[in-house]
C-alpha cells in the first residue's frame, strides 16, 4: 500500500532556475532554492554580476563528526461516507504493505483517528469563504539585490588533494539526464537499443533508430485520455506515461461541491505495451486528485510520488453583515464532519473494456497513512510502487497498486538508489532578523525501498532550509544536505550530514558559513565532494579546507565573473558550467570551463559568450544538455527572448579551449521541446516538436577557438 505524510505548510513546485534580468531585483525570501545537479549535477540561477561556487569534500571525517453535521450560516453539502479502514482500497495479491517501526512516524489507528488528526490541522485554517493561507512573506532588506561572481571552494582531507573528486556525469540507460545515477527519471524521449519513444503535440510514437535513417513504427493519440504535458519511463516493452489531468478542474472531489470550486491538482498515469512498436496500447489509466511530487524508476519498479492539498470541502460563506463569524464557526464544523475519503488522494481507475466504466476510491488505506509526532502540516504524500516488469505486471499494478501515505504538506521528496527522504520544511524558509519565524528546523523522513514496497525507518531534524530536492543526496546510508539561512544559523548557508541512530536521523558533522547574505543557487554531489553555488554581492571564490571537520580553513581565493546554473562534471578534472553572465555591458548565456584538478586551488580555463538575451536551455532543464565524450562536444538548445528562432549550441572543447557554433533549428520549433539523445552506437538524435531526425556528425566536428583562458566574443 502507499506511504502517506502530512506537513503544516504546502511550498510550491521548485522551477529548475530563474531568468534574470541584468537589473538587480529583490527577491522574495521563499524562493531561496538550491538546484542540485544530477549525481551529481544542477545549477541556480542567473544574477547581474556573480555567483558563489563552494566545494566541500565530504569525507568520512565529515560524517563522522560530531461525521456531524455542519451548523451556523449555511447549508452544509454531504460529508461523505465513513469508509472505515475495511471500506478503502485493499492492497492486491503478493502487494507489500508499508511497515512503520516507530519513532516519529505511526500509523492510524482507524479511519475516524486519521480524520480527526487531518481535522485538527484543518479546522485554525478555515474562515469565513473557506479555507484561508496563514503564510506571509518577509520582504527583508537583508535579502537585498546582489551582484556577484562565480565563487569555487573546495575542501579536502589534505591540502594537497583529496582522497576522491569527480567523476563523468553520464546518462541513464535510457538517455536522460537525472538527478542520481541508477535512478531514472521522466523525460519526452526515451531509448533502449534501437527502440525509441517519444511524446509530442500530444501523440506517442515509437521509431527505429538502428539503420541509417530513423524510421518511424507506430502510434498512439493520447488527446482522448485528458493528458497535458506527457512525459514517459520506459521499462523494456511497457511506456509509463504521467502528466497533468486535463479533466482536474472541472471534476469535483466530493459530492455535492460544485464544479467550479475545484481547483485541485490532478496526475493521471497510463501504461502502455509496445511489445509491438508498429501497435503501441494504453493497457490501464487512472487519474489520481494529487500533484505529481516525482515520478522515479529503479529497475523495473516505477515509483510515483504524489502530495494532495486540502479537499474541496462544502463550506458556507457569509450571508448578511456581521455572519463572518457565524460562517468561521459552521466552515470548522464542515471540517470536523469530513471522513477519511474526503482527506485521502483519491484514484479513479478507468475501466478500458467497451463498457466504459470507471471506480474511484482513496488511493492509500488509512492504516497505511502515518501521522508525524510533530505537526508537518495540512496535506497529504503518498508514494505508489509499479511493477512494470511486464505490460501485464504494469497493468494491474496501476490498478492496484502498492503505496503508503504521511500527513504532511511538502513537496521535498528525493530518491536514491535504495532510498527515498521527505522533508518538511520550516513554515519560513530564511533568516529572519526579527527573530519571529523561529529556529527553522528541517525535518527529514527516511524510508527504504525494496521492490514496490517501502519501510519507515528514522526521522531526524537539522537547523536551516531545503529548498528543493536537489539539495539533497545519500551516499553509502549517509544523507548529505545543502541548507539555507534560517533563524537559527544566521545570514548564511551550511552542508551538513546525518547518520542513522535506530529510528533517529542525527546530525553527524557540519561546516557553516557559506556564502552569507547570499542564497544557494546550486550544488553538484560526488561521493566524497559537494559543489555548491551561491550568489552574493561581491565575487570572491573560496576554498575550504574540511579535513578536521571541527577546524575548516580558508585555503584561497578565486574570482570569476557569470554564474553556473548547471554544472556538468567531464571526469576527474574538469568541470563544465552553463549559465549566463555578463559581456560587453549586457547580459546573455554562457559556458565556462574550470580545472579542478586541484581542489585547494580551482582555476577558471575559458568562457564562452552567446548573444545577450539568450538562454541556454540546459541551464533550465539539465535534460537539455547531451555531453559528447568521443567529441569532447556538448550540445544544447539555445534561444532568445520573444519568438526569437531557437538555435541548436554545439560548444567544443579543446585544450583547454571553449568555442562554440550555433546550427539553427526550424522556425516555429518550440525551444523547450528540443531534446539530443545519444545513442548507443555514439550516433545523436535530435527531436524537435515537429520532427525526429539523425545529426549530420560532419556538423558536430569540434570548431577552432582562441588560446586558453581567454574569453570568446558571443555568437550573434
Amino acid at each position: 500500500m502507499p506511504v502517506i505524510l502530512a506537513p503544516r505548510r504546502r511550498r510550491e513546485p521548485a522551477r529548475a532556475t530563474r531568468r534574470h534580468s541584468p537589473v538587480p531585483v529583490t527577491p522574495t525570501p521563499r524562493l531561496l532554492r538550491p538546484v542540485v545537479a544530477p549525481r551529481r549535477a544542477r545549477a541556480g540561477r542567473p544574477g547581474s554580476a556573480v555567483a558563489t561556487l563552494l566545494a566541500v569534500l565530504l569525507t568520512g571525517a565529515l560524517a563522522a563528526g560530531c461525521g456531524a453535521a455542519p451548523a451556523g450560516d449555511g447549508p452544509a453539502g454531504p460529508a461523505g461516507p465513513d469508509l472505515g479502514t475495511g471500506g478503502l482500497r485493499a492492497t492486491g495479491d503478493g502487494a507489500a504493505r508499508a511497515t512503520w517501526l516507530g519513532g516519529d512516524l505511526a500509523p492510524a489507528d482507524s479511519c475516524a483517528d486519521l480524520a480527526a488528526a487531518y481535522a485538527d490541522l484543518g479546522e485554525d485554517l478555515v474562515g469565513p469563504h473557506g479555507w484561508e493561507d496563514p503564510y506571509f512573506f518577509l520582504d527583508s532588506p537583508f535579502f537585498a539585490a546582489r551582484d556577484g561572481a562565480l565563487e569555487l571552494a573546495a575542501s579536502t582531507r589534505t591540502a594537497s588533494g583529496p582522497t576522491a573528486g569527480m567523476t563523468r556525469a553520464d546518462p541513464s540507460a535510457t538517455g536522460t539526464t537525472v538527478q542520481e545515477a541508477g535512478v531514472d527519471e521522466p523525460d519526452t524521449v526515451k531509448t533502449e537499443g534501437s527502440l525509441l519513444v517519444r511524446v509530442a503535440g500530444g501523440t506517442l510514437s515509437t521509431h527505429d533508430v538502428g539503420g541509417s535513417e530513423v524510421v518511424g513504427l507506430g502510434s498512439l493519440d493520447l488527446t482522448a485520455t485528458s493528458l497535458v504535458d506527457p512525459e514517459l519511463l520506459l521499462v523494456g516493452d511497457t511506456v509509463v506515461v504521467v502528466g497533468r489531468d486535463r479533466g482536474a478542474a472541472t471534476t469535483p472531489r466530493i459530492a455535492g461541491t460544485p464544479t467550479s470550486t475545484s481547483t485541485a491538482t490532478s496526475t493521471r498515469v497510463l501504461t502502455v505495451d509496445v511489445s509491438d512498436p508498429t501497435d503501441p496500447r494504453v493497457t490501464a489509466s487512472t487519474a489520481y486528485d494529487a500533484g505529481l511530487v516525482r515520478a522515479v524508476q529503479h529497475g523495473t519498479v516505477v515509483r510515483l510520488v504524489l502530495s494532495s492539498d486540502r479537499p474541496d470541502l462544502p463550506f458556507t460563506t457569509p450571508r448578511r453583515a456581521g455572519g463572518r463569524t457565524a460562517a468561521t464557526l459552521a466552515n470548522r464544523e464542515v471540517v470536523r464532519a469530513a471522513t477519511a475519503a474526503d482527506w485521502l488522494p483519491g484514484a479513479t481507475v478507468d475501466d478500458l473494456t467497451a463498457d466504459g466504466a470507471s471506480t474511484t476510491a482513496p488511493a492509500v488505506a488509512c492504516d497505511d497513512v502515518a501521522v508525524p509526532s510533530q505537526e508537518a502540516g495540512l496535506g497529504t504524500l503518498a508514494v505508489l510502487g509499479l511493477d512494470a516488469a511486464t505490460p501485464e505486471s504494469a497493468a494491474r499494478s496501476l490498478v492496484d497498486p502498492s503505496g503508503s501515505g504521511l500527513l504532511v504538506d511538502t513537496d521535498l521528496a528525493y530518491a536514491s538508489a535504495e532510498r527515498l527522504y521527505v522533508a518538511t520544511a520550516p513554515a519560513w524558509a530564511g533568516w529572519d532578523p526579527t527573530g519571529a519565524a523561529g529556529a527553522g528546523l528541517t525535518t527529514v523522513h527516511e524510508l527504504d525501498l525494496e521492490g514496490v514496497s517501502t519501510s519507515y525507518v528514522a526521522s531526524g531534524e537539522v537547523l536551516g532550509t531545503l529548498a528543493d530536492r536537489w539539495a539533497m543526496d545519500e551516499v553509502d546510508g549517509v544523507l548529505r544536505l545543502a541548507l539555507g539561512p534560517a533563524q537559527g544559523t544566521g545570514p548564511a548557508n551550511a552542508v551538513a550530514t546525518l547518520r542513522r541512530d535506530g529510528d533517529r536521523l542525527v546530525e553527524a558533522g557540519r561546516v557553516d558559513g557559506l556564502g552569507r547574505f547570499e542564497s544557494i543557487e546550486s550544488v553538484r554531489w560526488f561521493d566524497d565532494l559537494a559543489i555548491v553555488v551561491t550568489f552574493r554581492r561581491v565575487d570572491p571564490l573560496h576554498t575550504v579546507d574540511l579535513s578536521d571537520p571541527d577546524r575548516p580553513r580558508l585555503l584561497g581565493t578565486l574570482t570569476v565573473p557569470g554564474f553556473s546554473a548547471h554544472l556538468h562534471p567531464l571526469g576527474p578534472r574538469r568541470l563544465l558550467g552553463i549559465g549566463e553572465g555578463p559581456d560587453r555591458g549586457a547580459w546573455g548565456a554562457q559556458v565556462g570551463l574550470f580545472d579542478l584538478g586541484d581542489l585547494a586551488d580551482p582555476r577558471p580555463l575559458g568562457v564562452h559568450h552567446f548573444a545577450a538575451g539568450t538562454t541556454l536551455g540546459a541551464s533550465v532543464d539539465p535534460r537539455q544538455l547531451t555531453w559528447l565524450p568521443g567529441a569532447r562536444t556538448a550540445l544544447s538548445v539555445v534561444y532568445g527572448p520573444g519568438r526569437t528562432r531557437p538555435h541548436l549550441a554545439v560548444v567544443s572543447l579543446a585544450d583547454g579551449r571553449v568555442s562554440a557554433r550555433t546550427l539553427p533549428l526550424p522556425r516555429g520549433v518550440e525551444a523547450r521541446g528540443v531534446r539530443t539523445v545519444l545513442l548507443a552506437d555514439r550516433r545523436v538524435v535530435l527531436l524537435t516538436d515537429r520532427s525526429t531526425t539523425l545529426l549530420d556528425a560532419a556538423r558536430l566536428a569540434p570548431v577552432p577557438g582562441p588560446a586558453p583562458g581567454s574569453e570568446q566574443p558571443p555568437a550573434r
